[in-house]
């Protein structure tokens, strides 16, 4: 049973998939938390949701999952900007017209973009090409 669990945790895709999950609870459970629960203002919430959550998908991403071997941190920086203005109006969008508040928004949004992000984040990002 040990052998399949490190072989597992030596495979990039699941890595990612942990990682990618982490990231899209956390999210969910710290705008649950401070949007829908304790009503502070959504704009707010999300940018620092959203800043806690890029700073750890960098550092898991960068020493656990992908291999970097250059300076990447810019180009992972605007591609999760762009990324979080896109959900941004996507969440609003979702929680305006749906019986969903903002954290199940934030959710919904947060696992179909992580596909998206895996895509860019292994070719485009921390690619060994470089």
């Amino acid at each position: 049973m040990g052998n399949v669990i490190k072989r597992l945790l030596q495979f990039n895709k699941f890595k990612y998939l942990l990682n990618s999950f982490f990231s899209v609870t956390s999210r969910f459970l710290l705008t649950y938390i401070f949007a829908d629960y304790f009503k502070f203002n959504f704009v707010v919430v999300y940018i620092a949701t959203y800043i806690f959550v890029l700073l750890q998908s960098y550092t898991i991403s960068k020493f656990f999952v992908f291999q970097s071997n250059r300076k990447n941190l810019l180009a992972f920086s605007i591609s999760n900007i762009s990324f979080t203005v896109i959900e941004y109006f996507a969440i609003m969008f979702i929680q305006k017209n749906t019986v969903l508040n903002y954290s199940f928004s934030t959710f919904i949004i947060g696992l179909i973009t992580f596909f998206i992000r895996y895509y860019i984040y292994k070719n485009l990002i921390f690619s060994k090409n470089e």
